[in-house]
């Protein structure tokens, strides 16, 4: 807003209605802060770590995946016959599902381990069930799986793996060097 403007406004208004005046700039800073407040609310393009019922939601959907084809760039969902899903796929897919049971959705529809670990997830140091897990080597990341849960000493996983060719539950040991960090995946409302 101009302010010179406002001012000479203002001046010419409280010349002949000083009191008027006065109610005039307490509801005019009073709109001002309630339309801010709104537009707060309103921000729906914010992103939000999953919360817990997501990631549940996320967990329960995987097991759909087990047996499914592993195809670099696949990304079918589990019920479509003969489809196949990569490994960046399959997260994508799985919490697609789970985030438009809770009103949430992905703030992007396809994406790579490396966009997805950057720009699309927040780092967590502890992991829980249905959080992603980031793998790979010399730092890079290059493989995204469902983490489940870590017992003895292992780290057990869902994801889409390209050696055995289909959607799978593994595990490695809690200090495999293939283990790069955890993240939680970001929605939008």
């Amino acid at each position: 807003m101009n302010n010179i403007f406002f001012k000479k406004k203002m001046q010419a208004f409280g010349r002949t209605h000083p009191i008027a005046a006065t109610k005039a700039t307490i509801v005019l800073l009073f709109s001002l802060t309630l339309s801010a407040l709104l537009m707060a609310c309103l921000d729906t393009t914010s992103p939000t770590p999953a919360p817990h019922a997501v990631r549940n939601a996320a967990v329960e959907l995987a097991p759909h995946y087990l047996g499914m084809a592993y195809e670099w760039g696949g990304q079918d969902y589990w019920w479509v016959e003969g489809g196949s899903v990569d490994c960046s796929g399959l997260i994508i897919n799985i919490y697609k599902e789970a985030a438009e049971r809770y009103g949430y959705a992905l703030p992007y529809d396809d994406a790579t381990v490396r966009n997805i670990q950057q720009e699309y997830s927040v780092t967590v140091t502890t992991a829980e069930s249905g959080d992603v897990i980031f793998m790979g080597t010399a730092g890079e990341a290059t493989h995204i799986a469902l983490y489940l849960r870590t017992d003895t000493g292992r780290i057990y996983f869902i994801d889409a793996y390209s050696r055995s060719g289909l959607v799978e539950e593994r595990s490695y040991a809690i200090d495999d060097e293939r283990f790069l960090g955890f993240g939680r995946m970001l929605l939008v409302r």
